[in-house]
């Protein structure tokens, strides 16, 4: 049997049996079956076995048939090319397909597991992060509270000197109650505007920045101006951005507690933050400033990396969070560095289109 195609005539049964793999000796015969029946034959591929054992592929075009006298089929003529490396080729090809059909599967399932614990774990850090926010915002509202509390006090001692003194009448009463009053209100409409703080948004609208900052900072300036802190909102524009209000005011919170606690860290008296607000190339800049003293050079990369925190009590999610809230929901970026005595962050974010 040689590799070049020739013409050849054999006896087929002969053959069949000494020379081509018993695994393909059926299909062999098919093709003699349809040659003594009159029809066509086609081409075809099978192994044959040589006197030293070796299996080769080979592939045979069938041509001219002879019989006998009697009619039987003795003898075909054909062409047959040896095609073992091509067979070995193509059945390593097909191990390779099925190797990467495989990985593939694999890959897929393993990319499918690790979004599913991404998903996972930043819904834990969403988490964690809105519960470390409540407890920032019972604080405030221990704060907020204090003041009015105070003046209910007062009020209702009032009221008992003057039943005590016998100065007790009508129209003290009457306006006990509505200071009273007034105060509760206060005090109720602090817990609203909490409460509609950690709303979640709806959905992406245009808001002010400027009406944004202020919200936020009214929540806690009662807890900064305890603690020896001033905040000062500098730029006069009001500037419109798009994207969840809600969770911005969150990311501004999170930088004025940052800076809180790094002034309070650090014993800075007194102590500063400046939010600036202003614009440039369409896109809307608050930057929060502090004079905490700054961050340290060589975290000052990895500020935003979760979990990372340069304080022992720190859970590293805040800022993270307000990375991923930036990035994902304004479609902006936060940035940090420091500045002379303290540290500053800046928010920038595509503003609203106007019309």
């Amino acid at each position: 049997w040689g590799r070049d195609p020739a013409a050849f005539s054999w006896n087929y049964a002969e053959i069949m049996q000494q020379a081509i793999h018993v695994d393909d000796q059926a299909k062999a015969f098919a093709v003699v079956e349809t040659a003594m029946a009159g029809g066509n034959v086609a081409e075809i591929e099978y192994r044959i076995v040589r006197p030293d054992g070796e299996i080769r592929h080979v592939w045979v075009l069938p041509g001219d048939y002879a019989r006998d006298g009697d009619g039987k089929l003795v003898r075909l003529t054909g062409i047959v090319q040896d095609i073992t490396e091509r067979a070995h080729d193509q059945e390593a090809l097909a191990a390779q397909r099925a190797q990467l059909e495989e990985l593939n599967h694999s890959l897929e399932d393993r990319i499918y597991t690790a979004v599913a614990e991404l998903r996972e774990k930043d819904q834990m850090l969403v988490t964690q992060s809105r519960q470390a926010a409540m407890g920032e915002m019972i604080g405030n509202i221990a704060h907020q509270w204090r003041q009015p509390l105070n003046a209910l006090g007062l009020v209702l001692n009032n009221l008992r000197d003057a039943q005590t003194h016998g100065e007790l009448d009508d129209a003290l009463v009457l306006r006990s109650v509505d200071t009273g009053v007034e105060l509760v209100r206060s005090m109720s409409t602090t817990i609203n505007d909490f409460r509609d703080f950690f709303r979640p948004d709806k959905g992406r609208v245009a808001f002010s920045i400027q009406a944004e900052i202020a919200r936020t900072v009214a929540l806690v300036e009662a807890a900064f101006l305890s603690s020896g802190i001033a905040i000062r909102v500098e730029g006069d524009e009001d500037l419109h951005l798009l994207g969840l209000p809600n969770e911005y005011g969150q990311v501004l919170l999170n930088l004025l507690v940052n800076a809180r606690d790094a002034i309070a860290a650090n014993r800075v008296r007194p102590g500063l933050v400046q939010i600036h607000v202003s614009d440039g190339d369409h896109q809307g800049h608050v930057s929060v400033r502090d004079n905490g003293g700054g961050i340290p050079r060589d975290v000052l990369d990895r500020v935003f990396d979760p979990f990372f925190s340069t304080r022992e009590s720190g859970t590293g999610i805040g800022l993270y969070m307000s990375k991923m809230i930036i990035e994902r929901s304004m479609g902006g970026r936060i940035e940090a560095h420091n500045v002379n005595g303290g540290a500053e962050f800046t928010i920038i974010s595509p503003l609203a289109e106007e019309g």
